[in-house]
């Protein structure tokens, strides 16, 4: 935490929350941008701080700026800034913040900026992007990868598996009907990693602790408590960072061919010939899981990594045409557990999980889906 002049370093230096995976100490805006990882940071300097966000905040930022009487507080930890008697405030996702210490004033620039040319025909590319982010992100001795049998931890799993480390896979039981796990895909994997089925049920798990850490709801409310059950099951193991799909809703808009799946669709899953039209994608399910991991890793010291949404992979598939990204559900991590063989549910197309074909069922599926999420509104509304 760093509080106005209490503890500002007198020599430049950054601090960072998270994983960084390229160099560790950059001197400026430049070199911020050129960092690959799973963090949030600041950068002192003599006369002004700079504070970043990585592309899909996998990491958080709070802050309370008091510019008449000239004091700042940044922490990753809302906490800190709550026992000071203050409000937390959230940087974005995406963001580089500079407060100049003269004027107390803000400037603020993104800190990815994507490419949105749309000219690769095939995944080659994105399925090397998606190996080197895997790889470079996972540490064997401390490392588990929360596995469900969803397209998202598959692709993850299937990568880990080609080189060759076994025993990783966990999941969590208990889900919404919708969203539940494909049982005969999970127990393939499982038997490829020789693992085994953490079962954990959400009612089990409070979240009113985290959810105070800033004096509102801020997690995925299903998602959060598995990440909670996980997060206990690592220290019976003696590990403490668990390595998950989230963000990978990135590349899924809730729909597909044009039709909306889910109130949370901005474009029906068609991804037009000009990305410019749907660019920066602004996906509220992105922030709320990243809250899950966040803030439920924070509150029980452990951590978290999201190879899914590694920049380098993300711009790889902005980059593929606009038929390969339509041709079906995240279609890219379908296309890649195909190419390896790895198991997969063949009829996981339309968002909603399961195995849902018949037009009958999906408009179940439907119903379910958007009844839980008017219902997660409603006690958010409720609750404030």
């Amino acid at each position: 935490m760093l509080v106005t002049d209490k503890n500002y370093p007198s020599k430049e230096q950054f601090y960072y929350y998270g994983f960084i995976y390229t160099d560790d100490q950059p001197r400026s805006v430049e070199e911020i941008k050129a960092i690959n990882g799973d963090y949030c940071g600041v950068l002192c300097r003599d006369g002004e701080l700079i504070a970043v966000t990585d592309a899909f905040r996998s990491k958080s930022i709070f802050y309370h700026v008091d510019p008449e009487y000239r004091t700042f507080v940044f922490t990753h930890d809302p906490r800190e800034i709550q026992a000071m008697g203050l409000y937390p405030y959230i940087m974005e996702g995406n963001c580089i913040l500079t407060l100049d210490l003269h004027t107390f004033k803000f400037s603020k620039q993104e800190n990815m900026i994507w490419n949105l040319d749309q000219t690769d025909r095939t995944y080659t590319k994105v399925f090397d992007a998606a190996d080197a982010a895997v790889k470079m992100r996972w540490d064997p001795d401390n490392d588990k990868v929360m596995m469900t049998s969803g397209h998202d931890s598959g692709v993850i799993a299937c990568s880990l598996h080609k080189l060759g480390y076994e025993k990783f896979s966990v999941t969590g039981l208990g889900a919404p009907i919708y969203m539940q796990e494909h049982q005969e895909v999970l127990a393939q994997r499982l038997i490829m990693h020789k693992g085994h089925i953490i079962k954990i049920k959400g009612e089990e798990q409070n979240t009113d602790p985290i959810n105070a850490m800033r004096w509102e709801r801020n997690i995925d409310e299903y998602y959060g408590e598995l990440v909670m059950g996980v997060c206990d099951w690592l220290r019976t193991i003696d590990h403490n960072c668990i390595i998950t799909g989230n963000g990978a809703f990135f590349y899924d808009d809730k729909g597909l061919h044009g039709k909306q799946f889910s109130y949370e669709s901005h474009f029906g899953g068609c991804y037009p010939k000009d990305l410019n039209h749907i660019f920066p994608r602004q996906n509220a399910r992105i922030e709320a899981m990243s809250g899950s991991n966040n803030m439920v890793t924070l509150y029980k010291g452990c951590d978290h990594k999201q190879p899914l949404v590694d920049p380098v992979l993300v711009q790889a598939w902005i980059n593929t045409v606009p038929d390969l990204k339509n041709a079906g559900y995240k279609n890219w991590n379908v296309e890649y557990l195909k190419a390896h063989d790895y198991p997969n549910e063949e009829n996981f197309s339309n968002g909603l999980g399961g195995d849902i074909t018949d037009e009958e069922s999906l408009a179940a599926g439907l119903k379910a889906s958007n009844d839980y999420w008017l219902e997660h509104k409603q006690r958010l509304h409720e609750q404030h």
